[in-house]
């Protein structure tokens, strides 16, 4: 195992491996006090073996006694220290999110709104008509055509958006293609968050930066301009 942190990144740099903040490779320190860099995902951990002289799966030149073996397995202590930290990096990597969100609805529905400052609304029986979402995940838009409403691919049953002094909140119950989506939201002025939910439990949410806001009277559109962290 390499001796110490600084020695693992020296030989990580000398040998064009990345292991910064958004790289799959995280030096770790092992229960025995040595170090390896690990790689969760594909498997593998780095680390010297002073016991190696020779070895088929050698790796790094004037290093000679640096193996890559799987993690986990033999010297390597895949949950040493430092790993709640890599585990959280790798979580913000994975569901970090930068986008805007559209649509455009058809129904019953009424009022206008600025969720980070101020303004009410109300819907129910809306049908969705154009969305699109241009993000770092995803970049896409749809046009679903009128129909009547137990025919409709997606239907707003029921929605109610206020906000006052920065303060807001709401709930929308959708039904997608025969299914019951609920989405609560809640914040003050840019922080926000919502949490989506159906019968079968948990569906998704965000929390993070937000400006949103939407018009309607009988035809409504809304837009959402988010960065922040999707799960």
């Amino acid at each position: 195992m390499f001796e110490s942190e600084g020695d693992a990144k020296k030989w990580a740099k000398d040998n064009n491996i990345r292991t910064g903040w958004f790289s799959g490779n995280k030096i770790q320190e092992s229960s025995d006090g040595t170090w390896a860099i690990n790689n969760k995902k594909e498997g593998t951990s780095i680390f010297r073996d002073n016991n190696t002289a020779d070895f088929n799966n050698l790796i790094g030149g004037s290093n000679s006694n640096v193996i890559t073996g799987a993690l986990g397995l033999g010297s390597v202590d895949a949950n040493g220290g430092g790993s709640w930290i890599g585990d959280a990096l790798d979580w913000a990597k994975e569901h970090h999110y930068y986008g805007v969100e559209g649509n455009v609805t058809h129904g019953m529905q009424a009022g206008a709104i600025c969720k980070n400052l101020i303004g009410f609304e109300i819907g129910m029986l809306n049908q969705t008509v154009l969305e699109g979402e241009f993000s770092n995940k995803k970049q896409d838009w749809a046009s679903h055509e009128l129909k009547p409403l137990v025919m409709a691919d997606k239907v707003e049953l029921f929605r109610i958006n206020g906000a006052y002094a920065g303060f807001g909140g709401g709930y929308k119950l959708d039904n997608n293609y025969g299914t019951n989506v609920h989405n609560v939201n809640l914040g003050w002025t840019i922080f926000r968050g919502n949490v989506s939910f159906n019968s079968s439990g948990f569906v998704g949410g965000f929390v993070g930066l937000e400006l949103s806001g939407g018009a309607s009277v009988v035809w409504g559109v809304s837009g959402t301009a988010r960065w922040g962290f999707k799960f």
